[in-house]
């Protein structure tokens, strides 16, 4: 199936088999949202749950995000199995690293939030690593509680019934002492490491962006930002106590938001800047890339009742974003000479991801043409 060789190939050759099962898990959390339709009498028959509409319609319930992680590991040659509880009405994987087996679950990978009238919305650029290489023990310590998420003591692998054996997930490596445990981003590759953000603290009003190697435990701090008015809309009044933001990469950058505004850090110079500063308000808590110039920036509304924050509604809104408009008229002579260089000897002299104004993540003749383009207007 393209879609599957696509995500392959944007993946670099060199991960080692826990990255590539990270890098998936992230994938389909942040590219995909669950099929809402299921909610809706009207619409509930013709949810989607196969791979086929799954990659198409980018959306579906868990049957069809556990099948595309099948499809996926299979594709990288990694054991993986889909796990059925019939309990539950839900389905997940088991993936094997080193012979040892862990629960994933990649639609509850996939947070969702819910507006106060009963409207549900994926949460823009946002994964949760609650229901990442997991044991039985810790998938189902909680099956009476409904934010265990749907996974009972009854559930088995579908696969056991051809394997002749019973496959126990026992292990609990992966469940502390990782990146993921201390995270409020997505961990994002780029420049070879891992990064994210964390460590919000409200009365400082700053997040700290770490960085780690493919080991996931060996933790470097790269910088602290500071957000001064985080939590409070435009009256002062407070109305959330944490920090909502997301990160993704372009190129050589690393691109978050505060509540209102978009930045981008540059990893190799070790500087970050404004992206975009047009969200009335401060209600933004989340963005994402798609990997071709467009950023969705999602917009909730919140009101304070009593003691009570309510969300009224969400928003979503797309910009088409061009680093390279981020610079002088100076710098701009100088990235056609840089460009036109490279096109020619293969050497870049800066960071490539200004000059990737077509948005495919690479350099070519496109992106020379565009450039030219875009400075003449």
């Amino acid at each position: 199936m393209q879609a599957i060789e696509n995500i392959i190939a944007d993946m670099p050759s060199d991960f080692t088999d826990l990255e590539k099962v990270l890098y998936v898990y992230n994938y389909l959390a942040l590219n995909f949202e669950y099929d809402f339709d299921l909610y809706d009498e009207d619409k509930a028959d013709n949810v989607v749950r196969d791979i086929y509409r799954f990659f198409s319609e980018k959306k579906g319930v868990c049957q069809a995000y556990t099948k595309a992680f099948s499809a996926i590991m299979d594709r990288l040659g990694i054991e993986c199995y889909e796990v059925i509880d019939n309990a539950a009405n839900h389905t997940w994987n088991v993936v094997g690293l080193d012979g040892k087996y862990y629960n994933i679950d990649t639609t509850w990978a996939d947070p969702v939030t819910v507006t106060a009238d009963g409207k549900y919305y994926d949460m823009t650029g946002y994964v949760s690593y609650d229901w990442f290489l997991l044991s039985d023990e810790t998938i189902t310590e909680s099956a009476d509680s409904s934010s265990n998420g749907g996974h009972t003591e009854n559930a088995f692998i579908y696969d056991n019934i051809l394997l002749g054996k019973k496959i126990e997930c026992t292990d609990k490596t992966y469940e502390s002492g990782y990146a993921w445990s201390n995270t409020e981003t997505p961990l994002t590759y780029c420049g070879g490491n891992w990064y994210y953000m964390c460590d919000y603290t409200y009365e400082d009003r700053c997040a700290k962006l770490n960085y780690t190697d493919s080991s996931f435990k060996n933790i470097n701090n790269e910088m602290t930002f500071e957000l001064s008015n985080w939590g409070f809309d435009n009256n002062n009044e407070l109305i959330f106590d944490g920090c909502f933001t997301t990160l993704f990469a372009y190129g050589n950058y690393l691109c978050f938001n505060s509540n209102n505004q978009i930045l981008y850090y540059d990893v190799k110079e070790q500087i970050y800047n404004i992206l975009l500063t047009t969200f009335d308000g401060n209600n933004l808590f989340g963005c994402s890339y798609d990997g071709h110039g467009n950023i969705t920036a999602e917009l909730r509304n919140y009101s304070v009742i009593g003691t009570s924050t309510v969300l009224n509604s969400v928003e979503r809104t797309a910009e088409n974003i061009l680093l390279a408009d981020h610079c002088d008229n100076n710098e701009r002579a100088e990235n056609l000479v840089k460009l036109k260089k490279y096109l020619v000897t293969g050497e870049m002299d800066g960071n490539w991801g200004y000059y990737d104004v077509a948005g495919n993540i690479g350099l070519d003749i496109r992106d020379l043409i565009r450039l030219k383009k875009v400075y003449a207007q």
